[in-house]
């Protein structure tokens, strides 16, 4: 597969092991706001906050106001905490206020299974974010497990309409063909195994194999191996 991409990902490295010409994945990245169902992409967010609605609805309960993350890789929907954590400590952000106090510095981090997890987090009730305890939460220990990481169900039709293999979901912000890196999604599926479904998915559910030939100019093939500008270029000496 011959990825065209202004950017890289976590899965790029192999395409050194060959690529085949006949499979192209133009990485051109689009963002929406979820929020903007009566704007001009509105057809588009509606048709999204409805599949992430029947994805929410397979989820396991959870204790607490704590955002999800939502990544659609080949036709299917994986799930993920996307917490604010605390820099210095590594655990979760509970908004709690201590007066004279600077705020800490804050990070948002993505979380796949138990293990991404500070280890005092896994059991907390997280009562800062709610009023009162509905039976049946269950704590992020709890969530993790019977989640796993497999995904939560298919979806095919968003992504042949989309003419993309992935996305990613959050908060009010949905990214066609993201930067996985950027959300470790490596923690869930390896760089080959990925690699090797994008390229099957593109050639056969999204048949982008069946358009013409893309005329590439250097830069493209430059991309497609898994190279980019600094790659032949000597690294600036202190003598210039």
């Amino acid at each position: 597969m011959m990825i065209l991409s202004p950017f890289r990902d976590y899965y790029d490295s192999c395409a050194s092991y060959g690529v085949d010409m006949t499979v192209q994945y133009r990485r051109d990245t689009r963002q929406y706001n979820l929020r903007a169902e009566t704007g001009p992409d509105g057809t588009l967010v509606k048709e999204f906050n409805y599949l992430l609605s029947l994805v929410k609805d397979r989820l396991p309960p959870l204790a607490g106001r704590i955002s999800l993350v939502y990544v659609g890789f080949c036709g299917k929907i994986y799930v993920g905490l996307r917490p604010k954590v605390v820099c210095s400590t590594g655990r979760i952000y509970r908004n709690t206020v201590y007066p004279g106090r600077p705020a800490p510095e804050l990070t948002y981090q993505t979380m796949w299974d138990a293990r991404d997890v500070h280890e005092e987090d896994l059991d907390a009730e997280f009562n800062e974010y709610r009023f009162f305890n509905n039976k049946g939460d269950k704590s992020i220990r709890d969530w993790m497990d019977e989640k796993g990481l497999a995904p939560v169900g298919e979806w095919i039709e968003p992504f042949q309409r989309q003419q993309a293999p992935a996305f990613v979901a959050y908060d009010e912000t949905l990214i066609i063909n993201p930067c996985l890196q950027d959300f470790k999604f490596q923690r869930v599926m390896g760089g080959v195994d990925a690699f090797q479904q994008i390229e099957m998915f593109i050639s056969g559910v999204l048949g982008v194999s069946d358009c013409p030939m893309i005329e590439l100019t250097d830069k493209d093939r430059i991309q497609a191996h898994g190279f980019d500008q600094r790659s032949f270029r000597r690294e600036p000496t202190k003598r210039g």
